[in-house]
C-alpha cells in the first residue's frame, strides 16, 4: 500500500466544514445505489454516501473527513483541483463523462466513469462527484443524467412536487414531449401521479391532459409494460392497433418509449415517454431506460420517503397547533362570564388556526338569526367586518349555508364560493360587495347542537389564505361548535332561570302600590344579574293616606331560602305596622318573631312612618341604610341610629322624628350604593346629590338616580327603591 494512503485511511473523519448538502438533499443521495462524494475547496471530502462507501471499499462513515486524494491514483494526485483556483480548474470538466481509474481502500484500482458538478458559493463551494463502474453499457449518457438529477435534488423547489422534477429532468434530458408516472396503489392497481409536457410542445396543456388517472382499461400502455416487465418502444402509436385508439394516440401523441420502474426488485411503477413527432428506434435509449429502471425506483423512493417525512412533520405541527386551539377554546369556556363576550373570544381563537374568517349566529324560537360574532385575520378589515356582523346576518328565508344547516342539522362545506354562489347566499348588492371584500373564497358551517336542538352554527371561511376545505376539516369546526354550543346552551338556560327567578321574586312584592291625596309613590327593583336564584330585598307600603308606613329591607343571600325568609319577615311586618304599632315597636316585636321562629338569616329593615296630621315622618331602623331626604333644593341622609339586625339581640330601635311640610323622600337597599370596591362615604354622597339633581315626581327621581348609580347593565346584588312625596 501507498506510505501517503496508508497514513491517510488511519486518519479520523475530518469535521466537514462545508454545509453541503442540504439535510433535504442529504436524505434523498444517503439510499441511492449510485455513488456520490463531494469535497471542498481544501480538497477534503464532505460527504460521501454508501454505495461510494460501498464501491470505494470503505468502511460505512470513514470515507468523509479524508483528503479527496484518497480516491486517486498517486500518478493523478498533482492533478486534483483544491484552493482558489478550485472552480476555474472545475468548470471546463463540468458535466462531461471523464473515464478514469479510482483507488479503492486496499490499494486496488478500478476503471470508473466520473461526471462533476459544482454546488454552493464562493468559500462553501463542494465539487460533487458522480462514480460508476465504466461496465455498464452507455455509461457518459447515463451519467450526464444521473448528475442532472442529483443537481435538481440538490437545489430542489419546495414547492414543486418531486415526481413532477424528476418527470421534468427525464423530459429534458432525453428529448420528450411528454413524461407520464404511474405507481401501483396497495391493491395493485395503476394510478397517474403526474404528467409533464413540454410547455413549447404543450403550451395549452391539451397533450398533459391526454393521460386520465386511472386507465380506461387493462389493454393500455402501462398495463403492458407492468405485465412484461420489459422496455417498450413504439414508433408509431397510430400504427399499433392496441394503443391506435388509445388516447395517447387520440391527443396526437407519436412515438412510446415505456418503461418499469422497479424498487427492492419488484416493480413499482411505470414512466412514459411521447413524442409528437416520429422518432427512429434507438436501441442505446431502450439499453439506457433498462438501466435507468432501478435508480429512478430508488430516487422516487427517497423522494417518497422524504416527502412522508415532511407530510408527517406538517401534520404534526398543523395537530399541535389545532390542539393548541381546543385547549385555548376550553380555556376560554371555563373562564366564561359574560356570553356575548365569550363567543367573541372563540371566534378569535378559530382564527387562523380553523380559518380566516368565524362567524357565530344563534337562532331564536322564532327562527331569526342574531350574529354574535364575526372575527377576521385581517385587522384591517375591521369596519367591514363591524357591517357584516351588524346588518347581514343570515335570512331565515334565503338560502345562506346556516339557514340549511339549522334544518337539517347538518354541516355543509364547499371548496370554492363562486361569485354566483356568494350573490344567491347574500341579501342585498351591499352584503355581495362586503364579502367580495374580504375574500370569502371557501367555508363550512357546522351546527350548534344541544340535545336535540339545533341553536345556530359556526361558520368558517378561507379567505385570502389560499385554503381550501374538505371533508376532513370539518372534524376540527366541530370541536369549535360543540364548545360554542356549551356556552349558548348554558346562556339560554341561565336566562330561563333569570326570567323565572325574576317573576317569582316581583310576585312576592306588592303589585301595585296605593294612592293617596297628598302623597305621590313609585318603586322599583332591579335583581342581579349574577344570580338565576331569587333574592331578598323588598319593598311595601302599609296603612292610609293619614298613618302611611314605607318599609325597605334585605335579607341576606340569594336563594329560595332568602325569598321565603323575606316572605315571612314582610307579611309580618305588614301586620305589625297594619296595627298602629310605631316603627320602633314594630321592629323590636319582628325581631322578637324572627329570633323564636328559627330564622337564620340575617335580614335589615327601614321603616318610614309619614304621620300628615302631625306633620312628621318616624323612622326606625335594624341595621339599614336611612333614607335621603329632600327639601325644595336640599337633600341628605337622615340622621338616623340603627339598632342591629332583624333577629339578633342588642340594643332596641330608636325613632327619629322629622318634622316636614312638603318632602320628598328615597328608601333604598344596599345594592344601590355598596360595590365590590370603591369608597362608600363618597358613594353615599353621590347618591345624596343624584337625588338634588332629579325629577321632583317620585317616578322620575327612581328612574334618574337608578340610571347615575348603577349606569351598567351588570349588577352583582339586587336593588329596591321607594320614593315618596308628601305634601300637607
Amino acid at each position: 500500500m501507498d506510505t501517503a494512503r496508508g497514513h491517510a485511511a488511519d486518519r479520523r473523519p475530518a469535521t466537514a466544514h462545508s454545509s453541503w448538502p442540504s439535510a433535504q438533499a442529504r436524505q434523498h443521495l444517503d439510499d441511492l445505489g449510485e455513488a456520490v462524494l463531494a469535497a471542498d475547496a481544501l480538497g477534503t471530502i464532505v460527504y460521501a454516501n454508501r454505495a461510494a462507501e460501498k464501491l470505494l471499499g470503505w468502511a460505512p462513515g470513514r470515507l468523509a473527513g479524508q483528503p479527496a486524494t484518497v480516491v486517486v491514483p498517486p500518478s493523478l494526485r498533482p492533478y486534483v483541483p483544491g484552493g482558489a483556483s478550485m472552480r476555474a480548474q472545475v468548470e471546463p470538466l463540468v458535466g462531461k463523462p471523464l473515464r478514469v481509474l479510482s483507488s479503492r481502500n486496499d490499494g486496488s484500482e478500478l476503471p470508473t466513469e466520473v461526471v462533476l458538478s459544482l454546488a454552493g458559493h464562493e468559500q462553501d463551494q463542494v465539487v460533487i462527484a458522480t462514480i460508476r463502474p465504466r461496465a455498464v453499457a452507455h455509461l457518459s449518457r447515463w451519467s450526464k443524467l444521473t448528475a442532472t438529477l442529483f443537481d435538481t435534488l440538490g437545489q430542489s423547489d419546495p414547492d414543486i412536487s418531486s415526481d413532477a422534477q424528476l418527470l421534468r429532468v427525464l423530459g429534458v434530458q432525453l428529448g420528450f414531449d411528454v413524461t407520464t408516472l404511474w405507481a401501483l396503489t396497495p391493491h395493485g392497481t395503476l394510478r397517474c401521479r403526474h404528467v409533464w409536457s413540454d410547455p413549447l410542445a404543450d403550451p395549452e396543456g391539451r397533450l398533459r391532459a391526454a393521460r386520465s388517472p386511472s386507465p380506461a382499461s387493462e389493454v393500455t400502455l402501462p398495463h403492458h409494460v407492468l405485465a412484461s416487465g420489459e422496455p417498450l418502444w413504439i414508433p408509431d402509436l397510430s400504427d399499433d392497433p392496441r394503443f391506435s385508439a388509445g388516447p395517447a394516440a387520440r391527443a396526437g401523441l407519436t412515438t412510446a418509449v415505456v418503461f418499469p420502474v422497479r424498487y427492492a426488485g419488484c416493480v413499482v411503477g411505470v414512466v412514459e415517454l411521447f413524442t409528437k413527432e416520429a422518432r427512429r428506434a434507438d436501441s442505446g435509449l431502450v439499453d439506457l431506460v433498462r438501466a435507468v429502471s432501478r435508480p429512478v425506483g430508488e430516487l422516487l423512493a427517497a423522494l417518497e420517503e422524504a416527502a412522508g417525512r415532511e407530510r408527517l412533520l406538517r401534520e404534526l405541527a398543523e395537530a399541535r397547533e389545532r390542539q393548541e386551539f381546543v385547549l385555548e377554546a376550553a380555556r376560554v369556556v371555563s373562564a366564561a362570564s359574560d356570553y356575548h363576550a365569550t363567543l367573541r373570544r372563540l371566534a378569535a381563537v378559530a382564527v387562523p388556526s380553523l380559518g380566516d374568517v368565524c362567524l357565530i349566529d344563534v337562532v331564536d324560537e322564532e327562527g331569526n338569526f342574531t350574529r354574535m360574532a364575526c372575527h377576521h385575520r385581517d385587522p384591517s378589515k375591521a369596519d367591514l367586518v363591524e357591517e357584516l356582523e351588524r346588518d347581514f346576518p343570515p335570512d331565515p328565508n334565503g338560502r345562506h349555508p346556516a339557514v340549511d344547516v339549522v334544518l337539517r342539522g347538518r354541516s355543509r362545506w364547499s371548496g370554492e364560493m363562486t361569485d354566483d354562489f356568494l350573490r344567491a347566499t347574500t341579501g342585498s348588492e351591499r352584503h355581495f360587495e362586503i364579502v367580495k371584500a374580504l375574500g370569502f373564497e371557501s367555508y363550512m358551517t357546522v351546527p350548534l347542537v344541544a340535545g336535540d336542538r339545533v341553536l345556530g352554527t359556526v361558520t368558517l371561511v378561507s379567505a385570502g389564505s389560499g385554503r381550501r376545505f374538505a371533508s376532513e376539516d370539518l372534524d376540527w369546526a366541530e370541536q369549535l361548535a360543540s364548545q360554542v354550543a356549551s356556552v349558548v346552551d348554558r346562556a339560554r338556560r341561565h336566562q330561563l332561570e333569570l326570567e323565572m327567578s325574576h317573576a317569582l321574586q316581583r310576585s312576592l312584592l306588592p303589585e301595585v302600590l296605593p294612592k293617596f291625596p297628598g302623597i305621590e309613590l313609585a318603586a322599583r327593583y332591579l335583581p342581579a344579574t349574577n344570580y338565576a336564584e331569587v333574592g331578598g330585598d323588598w319593598y311595601d307600603v302599609v296603612g292610609d293616606g293619614d298613618h302611611l308606613a314605607l318599609v325597605v329591607g334585605d335579607v341576606e343571600g340569594h336563594d329560595l331560602h332568602a325569598a321565603t325568609v323575606m316572605a315571612k319577615l314582610r307579611h309580618g311586618l305588614a301586620l305589625l305596622l297594619s296595627e298602629g304599632l310605631s316603627p320602633a315597636e314594630a321592629i323590636m316585636r319582628l325581631s322578637r318573631f324572627a329570633r323564636h321562629s328559627g330564622i337564620d338569616r340575617l335580614a335589615t329593615v327601614l321603616v318610614a312612618v309619614i304621620d300628615r296630621p302631625r306633620q312628621r315622618l318616624v323612622l326606625a331602623s335594624a341595621g339599614h341604610y336611612p333614607p335621603v331626604l329632600r327639601v325644595g333644593a336640599h337633600a341628605e341622609l337622615a340622621t338616623l341610629t340603627p339598632c342591629p339586625p332583624i333577629g339578633v339581640e342588642g340594643k332596641e330601635p330608636r325613632e327619629v322624628s322629622v318634622p316636614f311640610t312638603t318632602i320628598d323622600l328615597l328608601l333604598f337597599t344596599d345594592g344601590l350604593v355598596e360595590l365590590a370596591a370603591g369608597d362608600l362615604e363618597a358613594r353615599l354622597q353621590e347618591l345624596v346629590d343624584a337625588v338634588v339633581a332629579g325629577p321632583r315626581t317620585p317616578g322620575g327621581l327612581c328612574g334618574s338616580v337608578l340610571a347615575s348609580m348603577v349606569p351598567g347593565a351588570e349588577r352583582s346584588d339586587d336593588i329596591a327603591v321607594l320614593a315618596a312625596a308628601v305634601s300637607t
